[in-house]
């Protein structure tokens, strides 16, 4: 009868682990799809407001060209000056942007000369 029983019992826990892993199947596909519909939802709204924006900056220009124009230099060259900044930090850092991990600005600081480095001192 205790074999019996300890089957019985056995079988309860698997129709329970069953109940649990299909409810959390359930529940994670029900995330899974929430997630999904916000991400599309964020996404309509950045792409509402990137031409919400597009079209303000288009109305802006027309309005006042000389002014837009002499902003967008001013936005250009706050580019560049960032550009050259990073620049700058990564070869006192003593790595460069091309993913180099310092070999070469390493060993210009050390007194060697290599590459398009040769002939110029800091």
């Amino acid at each position: 009868m205790t074999d019996t029983h300890n089957q019985a019992d056995t079988q309860t826990l698997t129709d329970k682990a069953k109940t649990i892993a299909e409810d959390s199947a359930a529940s994670i596909s029900e995330t899974a799809g929430y997630a999904a519909d916000e991400a599309k939802s964020l996404l309509l709204r950045a792409q509402e407001a990137i031409g919400q924006a597009v079209d303000s900056t288009i109305e802006a220009f027309k309005e006042r060209p000389l002014t837009s124009a002499a902003i967008a230099g001013g936005v250009v060259a706050a580019a560049a000056g960032a550009s050259y900044g990073v620049k700058k930090l990564f070869e006192e850092s003593g790595s460069d942007l091309t993913g180099d991990t310092g070999g070469a600005a390493k060993k210009n600081k050390a007194g060697g000369k290599s590459g398009a480095k040769a002939g110029h001192t800091a």
